[in-house]
């Protein structure tokens, strides 16, 4: 057949024909083989069996390959760990193109839960990797992942507050300093007796327009300047303010912020980073919050591990799916370290008194991301 349809009087474009020749060449054997194996890993997904099927033979398949390679899955996980690891290059033994290894990467279904980008990829292609039966992202050889594709915004189901709750608990926790050191609120008119002191007057930060949303220009130039405030006001006191007394404060707002972590002793790490100007060391102080909420959002996802695809083309759309690359990490802080800003960044909320409560909660950000710290 594929003879007759070579013949120069009909007229195929090439690439069709060898989309006609590879379905051919397909067995019912190796197609029931294939489809019995799909079905398997997706486990509890197994009613989208048909949609992945038509993804693994739109392509440039080696269909007996794919067939001996899912019987036999040897891609094991650890050659994604710690580093960027491109998916053509992990999987070039499964038969399939490195085009059909992006749409499997990419491909998705809204669901409840709903399935995200690189899970079905990996369920189907990792050794002893599986859709969980019941819920989660992935399992692999019995360890759950949290799995999320370039730019996932990874933010916790629950506990969390909005940017303008936080704001103000950051307001709360300052006034109530400043009033334990005798300090004015620049909101009163008077104190008693009518006078009003401007050598002992606090100005609490609010809606500032000079505070913006990032850490550089918002939340991290806030505090400080409110613990500056403190640190020169009460400079010459017999007890000056103390760090102490300053992530009492601050841990107001970030109890706002996540609620599970409401005492100063949750915060009490931030006491290294904090200069005796009031100010901060930015980044080492970024990369502990970072570290800290990536504990605080796996505490109510409960997985193990977390395997990202880190290609930024996933969110510009560019024309690059065949060089995806994918890394696996501990899900903990100390996991995180060493790939914060560069392959995870944090979302900050604007600082704004009236903040609404979707999309401004505090967030870690997957992909190719630079770090924010000047």
């Amino acid at each position: 057949m594929i003879t007759l349809l070579s013949d120069p009087k009909i007229t195929i474009l090439p690439k069709n024909l060898a989309r006609i020749s590879a379905l051919i060449s397909r067995t019912a054997e190796k197609e029931e083989s294939i489809e019995t194996n799909v079905r398997e890993y997706l486990a509890r997904d197994s009613a989208y069996a048909d949609q992945v099927l038509d993804i693994l033979y739109s392509g440039n398949v080696d269909e007996a390959a794919l067939a001996v390679y899912l019987q036999d899955r040897k891609v094991d996980v650890s050659v994604f760990a710690n580093k960027p690891t491109k998916l053509s290059d992990a999987f070039k033994s499964t038969g399939l193109s490195p085009g059909t290894l992006g749409d499997l990467a990419l491909y998705r279904w809204s669901a409840t839960p709903q399935l995200g980008t690189l899970e079905v990829l990996l369920a189907l292609l990792l050794k002893d990797g599986f859709r969980p039966a019941t819920s989660g992202d992935l399992v692999v050889g019995g360890v759950t992942y949290e799995v999320g594709g370039f730019n996932k915004r990874l933010r916790a189901q629950k506990g969390l507050g909005s940017s303008g709750e936080a704001q103000a608990g950051f307001k709360r926790g300052y006034l109530e300093l400043a009033k334990k050191k005798g300090i004015l609120d620049s909101d009163f008119v008077s104190i008693s007796g009518g006078a009003k002191s401007a050598k002992r007057t606090f100005v609490v930060i609010k809606d500032d327009a000079r505070y913006g949303s990032n850490w550089n220009n918002g939340w991290m130039s806030a505090l400080e300047d409110m613990n500056k405030q403190l640190k020169e006001l009460t400079g010459s006191d017999e007890v000056p303010v103390t760090n102490v007394e300053l992530i009492e404060a601050m841990s107001v707002g970030f109890g706002a912020a996540l609620l599970e972590r409401k005492s100063p002793s949750d915060w009490a790490w931030i006491e290294k980073h904090i200069k005796d100007d009031g100010t901060l060391n930015r980044k080492e102080f970024l990369v502990d919050f970072a570290c800290e909420y990536l504990d605080y959002y796996m505490g109510s996802e409960g997985s193990d591990a977390m395997f990202i695809l880190t290609d930024a083309s996933v969110a510009s759309e560019a024309p690059s799916k065949s060089n995806f690359s994918a890394m696996v990490f501990p899900a903990t802080g100390k996991g995180l370290r060493p790939h914060i800003f560069t392959t995870v960044g944090l979302t900050i909320p604007s600082y704004r008194e009236k903040s609404g409560i979707q999309g401004v909660a505090f967030a870690l950000k997957l992909g190719k991301l630079s770090s924010i710290v000047g």
